[in-house]
């Protein structure tokens, strides 16, 4: 999440919104406590990054209603260095299709 949030100040935007299947990982981020766990440094600075955004904001679905993210990173080992922009990668172009039918 940090990397997508970093990559989308890269590209300029000034709204974003970041939907995860990892309740404790929203929830933290949303809650104005400070995190004094090891993930506590990557949320502080997913909320720095997030502050410079005119709009942001981070909510929660379950898997099943986020499949094709879930292929996607369950397939990440092999997309490495890879970022997709207006590209769908092929691991995930079934289950996107079979939603929008």
């Amino acid at each position: 999440m940090r990397r997508a949030v970093s990559l989308a100040t890269e590209e300029g935007f000034s709204k974003i919104e970041v939907v995860s299947d990892c309740l404790s990982l929203v929830q933290r981020i949303n809650s104005q406590v400070q995190e004094r766990s090891y993930v506590g440094v990557v949320v502080q600075d997913i909320r720095t990054i997030a502050s410079a955004f005119a709009e942001f904001s981070v909510s929660h679905v379950r898997r099943h209603c986020n499949e094709s993210a879930h292929i996607l990173a369950r397939s990440a080992e092999f997309f490495i260095s890879s970022i997709f922009i207006n590209f769908t990668s092929d691991c995930i172009r079934k289950t996107l299709c079979n939603y929008l039918l």
